[in-house]
């Protein structure tokens, strides 16, 4: 009787084929934890596929690739099963993910005999505090990400000692502890991701120290803290600030006019708490010694400010602007229309999305500048956001010429031809009239 075709396969491809398997749906190759009802590691595709036949067991067991990686809970016996699993990665650093962890003696432990480039742990507000002093500086020398989450705890559970981290790219953490200073403005940090208030000082600090630093994923800044004048600020590698949060709005204005990014692509200022708004306005963006602080920058998007902005200093000091969302009220005077209209402004832009609650502004000159601009997908009103996304424009203003409506519905038929969608409302006889026209 022949063998499968299955079996005929070489070691390298089967390998492979497993590999697929076990990385496909999951980060973390073993799941150690526990469920009410669950079978113990029962959600580990290696398991499953140890059990077909010897062939397809020894190929694992031999094979260092798929034993680096371990996510288990904080349970001295799950723990215990996890440092039988991970010696089989032999020298390859190791991946862990402790989901929720309490007793800080066996995880010490458990760090302690493997090298690891990625650690993530789940830390209860109880947990006992984690002293990475005790752990050999062998296991985390390749200590690439550090993950930390979960506690609401405003005292450190977590001691770095004399560690330094040295090849440290990623830092996600739920909490600021002023002990981790250290790492948050070292030159090897190039993500970061601090979900929690950290004081203005230290952001600056992050800004300014960490070189590397490419990517802001998410970053909450205290700016209750008094400081003085905010000093200029270079960021030289810098590409995407992702969100930058403002808890109370007071200084997002300074902080981004001391900005200098020269490869900033993205940016996002936010606001950490509904109601307050960001102080903040256009000339935060004004070029310095008359050379643009963000020449690369693509994407900008301004939660509510204080001050409505100026459309025309935003698009004449940014030129490189391919995408701009604003939350804000905005000056949209007549130049900067017919700057739009002509490309003079913004002649890259092909996204402006404006929330205003109305545009005042002559349907003539409205309709010019989008039949100037057909390919740029303009959105304006609170009927603007993501509505017709098929679609290449969105464009809301109000109509308070009756006598032109036939006019204005012939053109923006001709325009929906093209892909364009523009809605307006009428007024007649002083009463309001709702009228939406949707050219298909």
């Amino acid at each position: 009787m022949s063998l499968p075709h299955i079996h005929k396969l070489p070691a390298e491809i089967l390998q492979h084929i497993f590999r697929l398997r076990c990385t496909r749906r999951y980060r973390i190759s073993s799941y150690l934890d526990t469920y009410p009802g669950k079978k113990l590691l029962d959600n580990s595709p290696v398991l499953l596929l140890l059990q077909v036949c010897s062939r397809w067991r020894q190929l694992l067991l031999h094979a260092p690739m798929f034993w680096d990686s371990v996510k288990t809970s904080g349970d001295p016996s799950q723990l215990s099963l996890a440092s039988l699993w991970l010696p089989r990665a032999g020298l390859r650093p190791r991946s862990l993910w402790i989901t929720r962890y309490g007793p800080a003696a066996p995880i010490q432990s458990l760090i302690a005999q493997f090298p690891f480039s990625w650690i993530k742990l789940g830390i209860r507000d109880d947990a006992e505090k984690l002293d990475f002093s005790e752990i050999p500086i062998e296991s985390l020398l390749p200590l690439k990400i550090l993950r930390l989450g979960n506690s609401e705890s405003d005292s450190s559970q977590l001691s770095l000692g004399h560690h330094s981290f040295p090849n440290l790219s990623t830092l996600y953490m739920c909490r600021y502890f002023d002990s981790l200073s250290a790492l948050v403005t070292s030159k090897t940090i190039e993500n970061l991701w601090i979900d929690a208030p950290v004081p203005i000082s230290i952001c600056l600090k992050i800004l300014r120290s960490a070189t590397n630093l490419r990517e802001i994923m998410h970053l909450v800044v205290d700016d209750t803290e008094t400081v003085a004048s905010i000093q200029d600020v270079v960021a030289p590698n810098l590409t995407d600030v992702k969100r930058l949060y403002f808890e109370y709005g007071y200084s997002a204005g300074p902080l981004i006019s001391a900005l200098t990014a020269p490869n900033l692509k993205f940016l996002r200022v936010a606001k950490r708490m509904l109601k307050i708004r960001l102080a903040f306005d256009a000339s935060s963006f004004l070029p310095k010694a008359g050379q643009s602080r963000m020449p690369k920058l693509e994407t900008l998007f301004i939660d509510e400010t204080t001050r409505p902005v100026d459309i025309g200093i935003l698009l004449r000091s940014i030129p490189s602007l391919r995408i701009l969302i604003l939350e804000s009220k905005t000056i949209l005077n007549e130049n900067t229309m017919q700057g739009l209209a002509s490309g003079e402004l913004g002649p890259r832009l092909w996204k402006m999305h404006l929330q205003d609650e109305c545009i005042a502004h002559d349907p003539e000159r409205i309709l010019t500048m989008i039949e100037a601009r057909r390919g740029l997908d303009i959105g304006m009103g609170n009927d603007s956001w993501g509505r017709s996304s098929s679609k290449r424009m969105i464009f809301s203003f109000v109509v308070r010429d009756g006598g032109k409506l036939d006019e204005y519905e012939r053109r923006i038929s001709d325009l929906g031809r093209d892909g364009v969608i523009v809605q307006f409302n009428s007024v007649r006889i002083n009463f309001l009239y709702w009228r939406d026209f949707i050219s298909q």
